[in-house]
């Protein structure tokens, strides 16, 4: 009988990946609702606008460290992405990417407001 070997760091790496959760796009739109909010405490109570600044550099460092990290999941374990975009509730949280990239945008609600008129 001749046995395959395998490599268990390689599988378990993949398996690691398979894990990562969409929902951690979510929390990083939490970050940014916290910077806004760092920033309306400036604006209202003289609060230093470093502690905004300091939370929004925080959660654009999130934003890209979550998207690389999903996008080596998407990249290792095709089958994992697939299988949460076809979970009837983790599927929905693909639009948390797209709604970070437009909290992003500097004329977020400008651009919201056109859309919705249009």
């Amino acid at each position: 009988m001749s046995a395959t070997a395998v490599d268990p760091t390689q599988t378990t790496a993949k398996r690691q990946f398979d894990y990562l959760p969409l929902g951690l796009f979510g929390s990083v739109m939490e970050l940014t609702g916290l910077s806004v909010a760092w920033r309306l405490a400036q604006a209202r109570y003289g609060v230093p606008a470093s502690a905004a600044d300091g939370v929004a550099v925080a959660a654009a460092a999130a934003f890209i460290l979550v998207t690389f990290g999903y996008l080596l999941k998407l990249a290792r374990s095709p089958h994992a992405v697939l299988a949460e975009f076809a979970h009837p509730i983790a599927g929905n949280l693909f639009s948390t990417i797209l709604v970070r990239l437009q909290e992003c945008h500097p004329d977020s609600m400008t651009a919201s407001d056109w859309r919705w008129r249009a």
